[in-house]
C-alpha cells in the first residue's frame, strides 16, 4: 500500500466528508446495508471512505 502525507486541511476536509450527506448517501444505497446495523456503520470508518473522500469533490485543493 502506497503511504501519504496528509496535511492538516486534508484531515479536516475527511473529517468533513465523513460527516457529510455525501457519505450517508453511499452508505444507505451500499447492497449489504441492512437498517438495523444503520448506526454502527455510520461510527466506523472504512478504507472506503478515504478511496472515496479522495475522489470526490471535497478532496479538490
Amino acid at each position: 500500500m502506497e503511504e501519504k502525507v496528509y496535511t492538516q486541511k486534508d484531515l479536516v476536509s475527511f473529517g468533513l466528508y465523513l460527516l457529510s450527506e455525501e457519505r450517508e448517501d453511499l452508505i444507505n444505497c451500499h447492497p449489504e446495508f441492512i437498517s438495523s446495523d444503520e448506526y454502527i456503520r455510520f461510527r466506523k470508518v472504512h478504507d472506503a471512505d478515504l478511496a472515496n473522500w479522495e475522489n470526490s469533490d471535497a478532496s479538490l485543493k
